[in-house]
């Protein structure tokens, strides 16, 4: 769920959105996914073929995924992230606080904020980058 709209992949693997379409976040493209994630006002989703697709707001370049096959996506207020087929975590949209810096390294899952990062590396450290105001990348 986003911040004023909702998607859902159904038991066809094709997407269905609902609520605010204020910036055509409601607008779902065809085709078959296996997994999604929303942010404010964007939606990105991995299709059957392990690409990203993006749409709704594109304000700070977070609906322009990059080529590459990827294994799960987790997107945050206005920033997205995943992980590639090799364990390298990807992120692009807004970077004001250094929320798609992602540190090299390889990973095996990622949870986006609102202005933060954080995923677990594939030896079970957890790496946190961005938005530090509340301790929130300061993982223990």
């Amino acid at each position: 769920s986003g911040t004023s709209h909702t998607c859902a992949i159904d038991t066809h693997n094709a997407i269905t959105c609902w609520g605010s379409n204020s910036y055509g976040q409601t607008d779902a493209p065809a085709g078959t996914y296996t997994t999604i994630s929303s942010g404010t006002s964007h939606t990105c989703a991995i299709d059957t073929h392990n690409a990203i697709t993006c749409w709704g707001s594109n304000s700070y370049g977070q609906t322009d995924a990059p080529a590459g096959t990827y294994t799960t996506i987790n997107i945050g207020g206005i920033h997205s992230c995943a992980i590639d087929t090799n364990n390298n975590a990807i992120c692009w949209g807004d970077n004001s606080y250094g929320q798609t810096d992602a540190p090299a390294g390889t990973y095996t899952t990622i949870s986006s904020g609102t202005e933060h990062t954080c995923a677990i590396d594939t030896s079970g450290d957890i790496d946190c980058w961005g938005d530090n105001t509340y301790g929130q990348t300061d993982a223990p």
